[in-house]
């Protein structure tokens, strides 16, 4: 058999659920699959699955992988490139661009939107606080002429057209996996994918929903479940029990829980809501609960990096230095444009390369056991600024929009009045002065 061209773990081996639709990754935007109550074995090998892995197949880069593509030419790491381990081709057929169901190794799922909190760089589909808040919500023209698409819902909520791979007018269905689905995508797992050795839970918050408790009570029933990771991300903020939490993940070899923290304590009630106290208590019950310290419950912070992260670096790393947790990882926020951390890198790429280095500074002399994986957090964030080229993620350009910069400021005044919250009482290094955004020691732009 000959080696793909274009080798990705997830064409082969993954199955993700989003807004009403399934693709094969998180960021795989084509809908391979509008979700119409069929179960991963009826889906897996349609005319669009296949064509998705053919297309990789022979080295042709499907209109949907453009993140990937774009993070390569930067020269970063793409998605595709993870679990390059676990990457076989071994139940893959070449000729037709089907898999048999032992090539499915991850399944991420998500069940609706409900979610304790409005974080600023998520949207109406997956927070149910985002969905309250615009209710009454009435975009003015400039909203809508600046396309900030989180205000006006219409992020992730429209059809992708399959020949022009531009949003359609015919709106996706609402996510609302019910528990009977559950139990209908939990039998189907069970019985027809034995290689299956992750299962990711998504958010809403997933610990806000019943369905995520009663998919745990259910996969424990996989014969695989002993060489399984249960994975899910969650902002570990909610109304909940830790201590049960561990005992429903420990028939499972190991856990992995992603908390997205993505904020210093200053930070954290403006970007996220919540409260950071309760972060720091509901991890510390985790922790120290029986079943948590007889398993392996991998807890990791994560630190999604947008532009309001950008901009209060420091206090960022050097709280989450502060929690008790096992690791920290950094990711990027791409879209929507407006919030991308690149934006800083167009007005001030030596203020931003300054922030980095105290940072680093900062970490270095820490004696958290987190420092090595902050200092490879804090390495991706750079790598990102360093090769970001602004004009790839200015797409509405093209029709004569505003730059980034603009539009962000826009969001802030919108989604400030929105939430009640307030930019420059939070910011010290930053200000949205007359319209403007500025260093505090430097010349307004």
């Amino acid at each position: 058999m000959n080696k793909s061209k274009l080798p990705c773990f997830y064409s082969l081996h993954g199955v993700n659920y989003k807004n009403g639709y399934v693709t094969s990754c998180p960021t795989q935007v084509n809908q391979l699959h509008l979700l119409d109550g069929k179960i991963p074995s009826e889906f897996v090998n349609n005319e669009e699955f296949k064509k998705h892995r053919l297309q990789l197949w022979n080295g042709e880069w499907p209109s949907g992988c453009h993140q990937c593509k774009e993070e390569e030419l930067f020269g970063n790491k793409s998605m595709r490139m993870d679990c390059t381990d676990s990457y076989d081709e071994s139940f893959f057929n070449p000729e037709t661009g089907e898999i048999g169901f032992e090539s499915i190794q991850h399944i991420e799922l998500r069940f609706n939107n409900s979610c304790n909190m409005a974080c600023l760089h998520c949207d109406t589909v997956f927070s149910s606080g985002w969905e309250t808040a615009l209710k009454k919500y009435e975009p003015d023209k400039e909203v809508h002429h600046f396309n900030l698409q989180q205000l006006t819902k219409q992020r992730h909520t429209a059809k992708v057209d399959s020949e022009s791979q531009k949003p359609s007018s015919t709106a996706l269905p609402r996510i609302d996996m019910r528990v009977g689905e559950v139990d209908r995508v939990a039998d189907d797992l069970i019985n027809n994918f034995p290689n299956l050795g992750e299962f990711n839970v998504s958010g809403g918050e997933p610990l806000k929903q019943k369905q995520f408790l009663h998919l745990l009570d259910r996969m424990k029933d996989h014969p695989n479940a002993s060489n399984m990771q249960a994975m899910f991300y969650t902002n570990f903020n909610a109304d909940f029990d830790p201590v049960d939490l561990a005992e429903k993940l420990a028939p499972f070899e190991d856990s992995c829980i992603h908390i997205s923290v993505d904020s210093g304590k200053t930070l954290y009630p403006y970007f996220r809501d919540g409260s950071w106290d309760v972060l720091k208590d509901n991890i510390k019950a985790f922790k120290e609960s029986k079943s948590n310290r007889l398993n392996t419950n991998l807890v990791s912070g994560i630190c999604t990096t947008s532009i309001y992260q950008l901009m209060d670096l420091y206090n960022v790393f050097k709280d989450m230095l502060t929690l008790d947790i096992d690791l920290i990882e950094c990711s990027l926020v791409y879209t929507p444009e407006y919030i991308n951390p690149g934006i800083l890198m167009e007005h001030f790429p030596d203020e931003v390369r300054n922030d980095i280095k105290e940072t680093r500074e900062m970490i270095e002399q820490s004696t958290s056991d987190l420092k090595e994986t902050a200092l490879i957090g804090l390495a991706h964030i750079e790598q990102y600024m360093n090769n970001h080229i602004i004009d790839l993620y200015n797409e509405t350009k093209l029709d004569g929009l505003e730059d980034n910069t603009k539009r962000f400021i826009k969001y802030v005044e919108e989604s400030d009045k929105l939430f009640g919250k307030d930019f420059n009482s939070t910011f010290t290094k930053y200000q949205i002065n007359n319209n403007k955004l500025i260093r505090t020691h430097k010349e307004t732009l």
